[in-house]
């Protein structure tokens, strides 16, 4: 049976079944040169290879679908073969693995520990896996090729393996996908399935397993959350391969079966076969199916189908890297990895973690009242896990559905029920694309906590995890400044170094390892003392990837007026723009950092809005140094300030505002947000309400010459939307008091659309009207 996490909420399965749309795949070929069955089948730049039923290994011309040669390997069942680098591994049921220099096809070793037939072969950077018939999973050692260990937790035959940068996979009959430690091999994770699993297959995101019920069972990558059940025509689902666009699957119905890797809907089922298909593998030009009948099946895969309006990216966003380039061939026996396979990817996948390390309910004699706010701007709902953790791990775990076009609010208070600094990490199980954010409140009285209006606050927007990350912001001389580290890894520690930086270049390092799925808060003026200007690096030295906030209180030793907070930037850049800054009644400040250890870095900073045209003011600042601008200082009194820095060196800036004008010692509220280096036609704003709240969105275009007409789409937890329109003329920055638009809704998100690429901040201060004691500010999210 299912085990209770898959079951118990429908949110977490979505079973789809073939709802057939038009198929971009031609047949092309049939390779029609074996006796017996074709067990399995791989293909690279030039050849396709073919497993035979009659011991022969099968090569085929990817040209010209004719066959080059045939080798002759055992004298049973040839049941896997996979092209590793410059070789080639076969899995046999006489218990060996063969392995081939690819290139020669030529035999160079004989792998025989096995204790039964060889059902499955793969290999990784260090070790060959062979997963066999007497529920063992074998392990041979990379280049030595010396018998290393045989993995026995198995309960019955273990029919596929698979590994990826951090984990082994294994496909049991008995009905559990096993999951190892690539690193010390230990059995982490037991995964069900209704019946026994024949296959399984990783790639950046998920985890598949093809099971004898004829579904594949899918698992967020890294969490190995459940993700659903793609439901197969047929009883046993023997193959399940992922490349690019799509998911693959070989069915006993005489079928190659296709999936949409995005949104899991059913693409098509190709059929030439005449017996059940054993195999398929992709290289993004075909498709191959090794079927029972002997034949290799060859489909064309056709050409990149329209993007649907949920799934396209902007055409200003960013570009998906591009894989890394395949290690140089190495003489057998040595085993690079394989071409075709791509290795978990590095920081953890957008779009399903988001990190938001500062949050907590009581913290020393503090009463804070956090939320969490997630909104889902696209047209299907987003099943969610909102996890709080703390120092020794999770706490609490709430399982939601944030419906299309609409925003949820989790208060922490609610579902944690101790005291303590916590983080948050919220899981789009579906994969479904959402802006999240996190806001916290406090009273100034100690031990009393408030429904509002709170007297200070802060709020920061959730981020995916990454191994550095650079705080421009921060001081400890009138100051509480707090560093957050959040490990959202659920297996592995992550050994964290910090460095504090101030403006002379003096540094301070703390280090710690942090725990899976766990948080580090760093008092940073009991590391560093009193420093009037301080600039942070987080790196993660093991490659686990973290998150990082930085909290900032004052009247330092508290009880606080009002603070700031805002998340890391992971890599410095040349540009950044910020859109929010005012100093007509504020104290405006910019803190930029630069962590070049030998470049001094030459910036000039442009100031536009209400001055009299543009405003530029030059600075150097040194190697691993920050440097901190008034901004009242060169842009006195000017209603609306928004900021571009360039530099010649990558840097991170970041603006603090403070009020009423003067003296810290009066300052009775304050805001920060990181800049953002780019532009985006569309962003995102989890958090607004204006029940208690002045709300304001500031847009700012970046363009000399252009003005922007931008399309803001206010919507709230039902899905109520209100719409407003606004032309931002060329270097000049909108400020919408959202107020007037919605009137007092509590709760809403907002979405920013521009025709052209513009920068978008939101503010809000509390008790509504004024005089304020508190406010916050966030960058969106953009797209």
């Amino acid at each position: 049976m299912l085990k209770a996490t898959l079951i118990t909420a429908a949110a977490l399965i979505f079973f789809r079944g073939p709802r057939l749309s038009a198929a971009p795949f031609d047949h092309r070929a049939v390779l029609a040169d074996s006796p017996l069955s074709v067990n399995s089948v791989t293909a690279d730049e030039s050849r396709i290879y073919g497993a035979g039923g009659d011991g022969v290994l099968y090569v085929w011309s990817r040209e010209e679908f004719s066959l080059q040669t045939a080798v002759i390997l055992s004298p049973t069942y040839l049941n896997s073969v996979a092209a590793v680098g410059e070789s080639l591994l076969v899995g046999s049921s006489d218990g060996s693995v063969y392995l081939l220099d690819r290139p020669a096809l030529v035999l160079q070793a004989v792998l025989d520990e096995g204790g039964g037939p060889i059902y499955s072969v793969f290999a990784d950077d260090d070790h060959i896996y062979g997963a066999s018939g007497d529920s063992a999973l074998y392990i041979w050692d990379i280049p030595s090729l010396a018998f290393n260990r045989a993995l026995d937790q198995c309960g019955d035959v273990l029919n596929a393996v698979f590994a990826d940068g951090d984990h082994i996979y294994g496909a049991g009959e008995d009905g559990f996908v096993y999951v190892w430690s690539r690193s010390d091999f230990s059995l982490l994770h037991r995964l069900e399935g209704e019946e026994g699993f024949l296959a399984v297959f990783a790639d950046d995101s998920r985890l598949y397993g093809g099971n004898k019920d004829g579904g594949i069972y899918l698992w967020n990558l890294p969490g190995f959350a459940p993700a659903g059940v793609l439901n197969g025509p047929g009883d046993w689902l023997n193959s399940v391969y992922s490349r690019e666009r799509f998911i693959f699957a070989a069915a006993d119905d005489e079928t190659v079966r296709v999936w949409n890797r995005h949104d899991l809907d059913f693409a098509a089922g190709l059929d030439q076969g005449s017996d059940w298909m054993n195999s398929v593998f992709a290289d993004g030009l075909y498709i191959y199916g090794g079927s029972a009948d002997g034949n290799v099946y060859v489909w064309e895969q056709g050409p990149e189908p329209s993007p649907t309006l949920t799934a396209s990216p902007t055409p200003t966003a960013s570009p998906t890297p591009t894989a890394a380039p395949t290690a140089p061939p190495s003489p057998v026996p040595t085993v690079p990895p394989s071409p075709t396979e791509s290795p978990t990817p590095v920081p953890l996948p957008e779009g399903i973690f988001y990190c938001l390390p500062a949050g907590g309910t009581r913290i020393g004699e503090t009463d804070f009242d956090t939320y969490i706010l997630i909104f889902n701007p696209g047209g299907e709902a987003a099943p969610v896990e909102v996890r709080f953790v703390a120092e020794d791990g999770e706490i609490a775990l709430v399982e939601k559905v944030v419906a299309s076009r609409s925003r949820l609010t989790v208060r922490m208070r609610e579902h944690v029920q101790k005291d303590g600094s916590f983080s948050t990490i919220v899981t789009s199980l579906d994969g479904v694309p959402l802006a999240v954010e996190r806001a916290m409140y406090w009273t100034e009285s100690e031990g009393q906590l408030a429904a509002g209006p709170w007297t200070g606050g802060h709020a920061a927007s959730g981020t995916t995890a990454a191994l550095q990350w650079h705080l421009a912001e921060g001081a400890t001389h009138i100051f509480d400044q707090f560093v957050h580290v959040l490990n959202p890894d659920n297996l592995k520690a992550a050994d964290v170094e910090v460095t504090f930086i101030d403006r002379q270049g003096a540094s301070w390092n703390v280090e710690r390892m942090v725990p899976p799925q766990s948080n580090w808060t760093i008092d940073v003026f009991s590391e560093i003392g009193s420093r009037d200007q301080v600039s942070g690096r987080v790196v993660s030295r093991n490659e686990v990837p973290v998150a990082v906030d930085r909290t900032m209180y004052w009247p330092r030793g508290g009880p606080w007026d009002d603070g700031h907070a805002s998340a890391g930037a992971p890599a410095a850049a040349a540009t950044w723009r910020l859109a929010e800054g005012a100093t007509h009644i504020f104290d405006c400040y910019l803190a930029i950092y630069n962590p070049s250890e030998t470049e001094t870095a030459e910036i000039l900073i442009g100031f536009t809005g209400e001055l009299p045209g543009i405003i530029f003011h030059p600075a150097e600042v040194g190697p691993l140094s920050r440097y901190t601008l008034k901004v009242n200082d060169v842009a006195g009194g000017a209603g609306a300030v928004a900021a571009t820095v360039v530099s010649d060196i990558p840097v991170v800036a970041e603006r603090a505002m403070y009020w009423p004008l003067g003296s810290p010692d009066g300052w009775t509220g304050g805001h920060g947000s990181a800049g953002t280096p780019q532009a985006f036609s569309t962003w995102q704003l989890a958090e607004g309400a204006a029940h208690l709240f002045d709300c304001y969105l500031l847009i700012f275009n970046p363009s000399d010459t252009t003005a922007a007409v931008v399309e803001i789409t206010f919507l709230d937890k039902n899905g109520n939307s209100v719409a407003h329109q606004e032309t931002v003329a060329p270097l000049d920055r909108a400020t919408v008091k959202v107020n007037d638009l919605v009137g007092s809704l509590d709760a809403f998100s907002a979405t920013v659309s521009s025709d052209i690429p513009v920068v978008a901040e939101r503010a809000m201060y509390w008790p509504k009207g004024g005089p304020w004691t508190g406010g916050h500010s966030s960058v969106g999210v953009g797209e």
